[in-house]
């Protein structure tokens, strides 16, 4: 799922052999497509977790919780 971050474009792309997701910044505008639980950039085939762009660190928690102990937090919808 393509998407901006701070006017930069990124990518999303889930990992079903974890339920989890990952967020990768994509400036260059690279094809991404997915494929079952393949994801190609370009004409290339990947893992989820390891595609050949910059992979922003994200944490997946309870929002109370991280609302909580980061009330300064940023979000970016």
């Amino acid at each position: 799922m393509p998407g901006e971050l701070g006017g930069t474009l990124v990518v999303a792309v889930a990992d079903p052999r974890l339920d989890t997701g990952y967020v990768y910044l994509n400036p260059d505008e690279r094809t991404v497509t997915v494929e079952g639980e393949t994801v190609s950039v370009g004409d290339f085939s990947h893992n989820p977790d390891a595609l050949p762009l910059t992979r922003i660190h994200t944490f997946d928690a309870m929002w109370f919780a991280w609302l909580g102990f980061s009330p300064d937090t940023n979000v970016y919808a």
